[in-house]
């Protein structure tokens, strides 16, 4: 395992089976100056993003919103992919903004935590940490690995603190992830590498 060295100013987090619980535990710990911006994939149905980032936003010290596209890149803002779409990063001129997109339309899940990792890795690489939770199957490993080739490290959550470890255990298998860490851990990982 090679730690992930920063500073690094975009966190992406791919998420299935389990994670609400999780994702909050994560974003709690996170501090409100953290000096990144988080994009968020979790597979969840249309009607529940918006309450999940309502929720988050009301217990995290960070700000959390379900992301539109177009949204700017904010320091100490998460945005969680509204269900039933796509959410990657995209190129405005020297920015990157939030894309919230309805492609690929036959992607088994929306959102596919592979446009997310794809779209991060070719847009701004070493800019960027991938972190992999609970979930069944293995989404995102090919975006995952786009990411890595670019620059970006990766962490998988454990198998331990897993409610499933399917899409962790897919990068770790593929050689992908820098670091394998208990969901207890992550926060402090993340705030220790994006700050460098």
């Amino acid at each position: 395992q090679t730690p992930c060295h920063g500073p690094r100013d975009l966190v992406i987090i791919g998420v299935s089976t389990g994670g609400p619980p999780v994702v909050q535990k994560i974003l709690s710990a996170l501090p409100a100056d953290l000096p990144a911006c988080i994009l968020i994939a979790q597979h969840m149905p249309a009607t529940f993003t918006g309450p999940f980032a309502k929720r988050l936003d009301s217990v995290c010290k960070i700000s959390v919103s379900e992301a539109v596209n177009g949204d700017k890149f904010k320091n100490g803002h998460a945005y969680v992919c509204p269900g039933g779409k796509h959410i990657g990063v995209r190129m405005r001129g020297p920015l990157p903004e939030v894309a919230v997109t309805d492609e690929p339309r036959d992607a088994l899940y929306k959102p596919t935590v592979n446009v997310l990792m794809e779209t991060a890795g070719r847009c701004l690489g070493r800019r960027t940490m991938g972190v992999m939770l609970t979930g069944m199957g293995s989404d995102g490993c090919e975006g995952a690995r786009i990411l890595k080739e670019k620059g970006g490290c990766l962490i998988a959550q454990n198998e331990a603190s897993c409610v499933v470890y399917g899409m962790p255990k897919a990068v770790v298998d593929a050689r992908l992830a820098n670091l394998i860490l208990d969901a207890d851990d992550i926060a402090q990982a993340i705030i220790s590498t994006v700050k460098g």
